[in-house]
């Protein structure tokens, strides 16, 4: 089991124009396809994980996903 010490944690999703449609400082929140309890559009979304690891070392992993129904 690997584990890693995480200071800070943030989680968005952004639509194609940029808007935020989730996000999240807790880690076991997963986001359902849904902004105000709607379903989004089907396409792609860009998603955006801050974190600050050990050592205060920041870490930033961003793409993309496709939500499909």
């Amino acid at each position: 089991h690997l584990s890693c010490n995480v200071a800070t944690y943030k989680f968005m999703i952004v639509n194609r124009f940029g808007q935020e449609v989730f996000s999240s400082t807790d880690p076991g929140q997963k986001w359902d396809g849904t902004q105000n309890g709607k379903n989004c559009d089907l396409g792609t979304y860009f998603y955006l994980l801050k974190l600050k690891g050990p050592k205060n070392r920041d870490f930033l992993f961003k793409g993309d996903i496709t939500l499909l129904r």
